[in-house]
């Protein structure tokens, strides 16, 4: 809750005070380490791992916004050699790719962006010889430029020439899938893009318990079975899912009651709505005005 004001901070902490939590368990993680990881999230990061440890070819993450796709390449990609371009991915060019990797190599740049792309391919192989392997990781793949998505595959079987091709890990939306379907100079003629996808959440019943844990509370002490259930309904992500519950904490909160039951889930979704509602038609009457 860094950067949250100290009065809201002091809300939030009556609020979760009042269900016996020592602190948010909820709130956003500093870093993927502070994650909440289910054993479902736990078996998508071994198999992220699995496909660029044994450099198979081109992995792809796949997930809906707020399903952990992020926190899950992370976490599957710690403790390896990584390289990940930062540049906005609509405008990554090729020449951001090859800086990115000159500069995570500690090489130097080059001026023109074929000594960029030379220089780049003799640090991935230079990489690979010290560490054994090397991850080009793309978040939010999908909106990448075709020419950079190329230039990184490019990366990869030039580099496989000489060593252990690299792994190309893409991270982004189902779009990104069906982009590789239909662009097939995206792959090239010998790559092989795996595909994992990130389901929606199943398991929210194992994260309240956890996250409820870490707060010094059992999740069966302020969830019911049946809020559970109402809770897992109506959510298809992990960030979903936790908008939903801070409305419930906050509705059961403000009707002083402790148990987060499917009633209670019902109406803070109804009340929800009904604010949402209110908002959009003053929105609209202020556009009028």
């Amino acid at each position: 809750m860094s950067g949250v004001p100290t009065k809201l901070k002091e809300l939030h902490m009556k609020l979760f005070r009042f269900f016996g939590l020592s602190h948010d368990p909820f709130c956003r993680p500093e870093s993927a380490d502070d994650a909440i990881i289910t054993q479902g999230m736990s078996d998508t990061i071994e198999q992220v791992r699995s496909v660029i440890d044994d450099q198979r070819g081109i992995a792809t993450l796949i997930g809906s916004p707020g399903s952990g796709k992020s926190t899950i390449a992370t976490l599957a990609t710690e403790d390896r050699y990584v390289i990940r371009p930062l540049a906005p991915t609509n405008r990554m060019t090729p020449g951001h790719l090859y800086e990115a990797i000159l500069d995570s190599t500690g090489q130097p740049s080059r001026r023109s962006l074929e000594h960029r792309a030379r220089a780049a391919r003799d640090a991935i192989q230079g990489a690979i010889s010290e560490y054994g392997t090397c991850t080009l990781y793309i978040d939010d793949a999908e909106a990448v430029p075709t020419e950079t998505l190329v230039a990184a595959r490019a990366l990869r079987e030039i580099a496989g020439i000489f060593a252990p091709p690299i792994s190309l890990l893409l991270v982004g939306s189902s779009s990104l899938r069906r982009r590789l379907s239909s662009e097939v100079s995206l792959l090239g003629t010998d790559a092989q893009a795996e595909h994992i996808e990130i389901s929606d959440i199943s398991d929210v019943a194992e994260y309240l318990v956890l996250a409820c844990s870490r707060a010094g509370r059992a999740a069966g002490d302020i969830f019911s079975p049946d809020g559970v259930g109402a809770i897992q309904g109506a959510s298809r992500t992990i960030s979903e899912m936790i908008s939903m519950v801070r409305r419930c904490l906050t509705f059961a909160h403000d009707i002083a009651e402790p148990v987060i039951t499917a009633e209670i889930v019902s109406a803070s979704q109804a009340t929800a709505r009904t604010t949402a509602g209110v908002q959009g038609r003053a929105a609209d009457e202020r556009m009028v005005a």
